[in-house]
């Protein structure tokens, strides 16, 4: 098996999450917008470049996906759509997960120094789905905005138990 059970589940899990928050008001996910390239560049990582491989890694990803929910009734509409077209999806994203991986790659180099809460937000989630896609050029920026955000997160808590400790929050 390409992929663990537990690997999928997860992965459906966060992609339901977010597709079933798209229209809600107060999510956490409410303003990360997953794209085909993106979810591509999850399932195929470094495999992306090479259309053969690419073609037998979805498809082989989606029967799988199949066994778990044999219509892909419950799974991300983009998952579901990718899955109907395998052959097409393999042909036309390519230049496009290239684009997106420089573009992100000279994103993570500039937020280096700007840690904050937007930021983390913003970019945790696509460095999960992007790193292995190009490990030699986002792994490292990703592990430094994810250690970058525990800081600053960490940090705001401390700052908050202290104030409610000094009785200075309501």
């Amino acid at each position: 098996m390409l992929f663990s059970k537990i690997n999928k589940i997860i992965v459906l899990g966060i992609l339901i999450l977010i597709d079933s928050q798209e229209s809600a008001v107060n999510t956490p996910l409410k303003d990360f917008v997953v794209e085909d390239e993106d979810i591509i560049a999850y399932i195929l990582k470094e495999d992306y470049k090479n259309e053969n491989k690419c073609k037998l890694k979805l498809k082989e990803y989606c029967e799988e996906l199949k066994v778990i929910d044999q219509g892909l009734n419950k799974v991300h509409s983009k998952v579901k759509e990718i899955c109907n077209n395998v052959e097409q999806k393999c042909t036309d994203t390519k230049a496009k997960i290239e684009k997106e991986l420089e573009a992100f790659k000279n994103e993570l180099n500039l937020l280096k120094n700007f840690i904050n809460e937007g930021n983390c937000e913003k970019y945790e989630e696509k460095c999960i789905l992007l790193e292995d896609a190009d490990p030699a050029n986002l792994k490292e920026n990703s592990i430094n905005l994810r250690e970058g955000c525990y800081i600053f997160k960490r940090e705001n808590v401390a700052e908050e138990l202290l104030l409610r400790a000094l009785g200075m929050v309501p």
